[in-house]
């Protein structure tokens, strides 16, 4: 088979609270929404944002380059993504993210 690259993304709104009402660093689960982009043929943008989404988690199956905006176009010297660890961003609601294979 053809191996596909792939770009798994989560999207949350907010981080949880303990009960002495401290941040904990961990997304609130479950994610609004959840994407995967298919990169394999070039730069692929996701869908964008859903309007209350704050930060993702992102995932790769390929080593890629992350670009981030309203419309991206991800090019080989972005930000470097390495295959197989999970990345969280602070994010726009309404923006994008676009993968591109390295």
């Amino acid at each position: 088979g053809v191996l596909m690259s792939k770009l798994y993304i989560s999207e949350f709104s907010a981080v949880p609270r303990d009960l002495y009402q401290e941040r904990i660093h961990v997304p609130r689960m479950p994610p609004i929404a959840q994407q995967v982009v298919d990169f394999t043929v070039g730069a692929t943008a996701s869908a964008a944002f859903n309007q209350e989404t704050r930060f993702i988690r992102v995932v790769t199956d390929d080593v890629c380059a992350l670009e981030f905006a309203s419309a991206p176009v991800a090019e080989v010297t972005d930000l470097y993504l390495p295959a197989g660890v999970p990345e969280y961003f602070a994010v726009e609601p309404g923006h994008k993210v676009s993968a591109i294979q390295i």
